[in-house]
């Protein structure tokens, strides 16, 4: 069975919810047309820990995200923080994004740290 979004099937219901309000649930493939104050795309997984052990070569051994920054939390917690700040804050995006001030939003849920949504739309 396939989902008919026409106008006799799904769009108009689809229109109205977002008339009427949605939830958005927003992993890190919703910042990708973002970039920092350097003009870098926002990294995810791989691309995190890779800048993570050139800033912090002692976890260097480390082959993945979850454990790296939990080292980083024992040994420096404060630069590591400073870093995933600057790092995740947003100079640039895509306009694509203003899509989202013209419906109904009733809750955001996001596993992302960039602040994309919260300081500029």
């Amino acid at each position: 069975m396939s989902l008919d979004f026409s106008k006799n099937g799904y769009e108009n219901l689809f229109k109205q919810a977002l008339q009427n309000g949605i939830s958005l649930f927003c992993g890190a493939g919703f910042s990708v047309e973002a970039s920092d104050s350097n003009g870098q795309a926002l990294p995810t997984g791989p691309a995190l820990l890779d800048e993570l052990k050139e800033q912090f070569p002692y976890i260097q051994s480390y082959r993945n995200l979850p454990r790296a920054c939990t080292k980083l939390l024992h040994t420096d917690k404060g630069s590591f923080y400073s870093f995933l700040e600057s790092r995740f804050a947003v100079e640039k995006f895509s306009n694509l994004y203003y899509a989202l001030l013209g419906i109904s939003i009733k809750n955001v849920y996001t596993t992302n740290i960039d602040d994309l949504f919260f300081s500029h739309l």
